[in-house]
């Protein structure tokens, strides 16, 4: 029993196999073996319509003219920002990789991983990796890469998602500072972040993944599997 065993393959080669069909007879049905449905904790969301018509990278803004194909929440929030291409478009490098690059650096959107399927491969990249897929999987082999794929697709702890409710009885009071943070002292080289005593500024991915618990230590070299 196969993700794909009703598949025939040979259907890369007509010319009538076009993007809608990347998204219906192979993106469709790897995503829902994942766990991803139109409903739910793990939730599709197609073609989300961004209300800012462009994104601010860095000093300069760079224009959105479409929306992305595939929204993956999880709990409610962006997980994953995923787009279909046509079997013949390069997704490893590319205008295509920017442009979905573009959707996951969005204000409305911001997640740490995003990808792209033209029905041959699945490449996954991470938002801070200069462009290096970390993952490239062969759709041929699916089946025996699937867990590979669900590792970047699904976080760990989606199987088991539950609001938290505050603790309204929790004594803050009684917390005690850690010595790095007691000790800190305000910097005496204005020239530095004199202003206040802290220890860095990050960007707000660095701080995302501090938050979701994503490993920075990457971005590793991508897997050609």
């Amino acid at each position: 029993m196969g993700i794909l065993k009703d598949f025939d393959f040979s259907a890369f080669e007509s010319a009538d196999f076009k993007e809608d069909s990347v998204r219906e007879e192979i993106i469709q049905p790897i995503l829902n073996a994942i766990g991803y449905k139109a409903t739910g904790n793990l939730k599709i969301v197609r073609s989300k319509k961004l209300p800012n018509s462009s994104v601010k990278i860095g000093s300069k803004k760079q224009k959105i003219n479409h929306f992305p194909d595939y929204l993956l929440e999880v709990g409610g929030k962006p997980y994953f920002v995923l787009d279909a291409k046509g079997v013949k478009e390069n997704i490893l490098v590319g205008e295509h990789v920017d442009q979905v690059y573009f959707y996951a650096m969005h204000p409305d959107i911001r997640t740490t991983y995003y990808g792209l399927c033209n029905g041959k491969l699945f490449t996954v990249f991470h938002v801070s990796g200069r462009g290096e897929p970390l993952l490239v999987v062969n759709i041929a082999d699916i089946d025996e890469k699937i867990a590979d794929l669900t590792s970047y697709l699904l976080p760990s702890t989606s199987a088991n998602i539950s609001v938290q409710k505050p603790h309204n009885n929790y004594d803050y009071l009684s917390l005690k500072l850690l010595d790095e943070i007691k000790n800190i002292r305000k910097q005496s080289a204005k020239r530095h972040y004199g202003v206040h005593g802290y220890f860095t500024k990050q960007s707000w991915e660095i701080v995302q993944a501090y938050i979701i618990g994503t490993d920075l230590r990457n971005p590793q070299p991508a897997l050609m599997i």
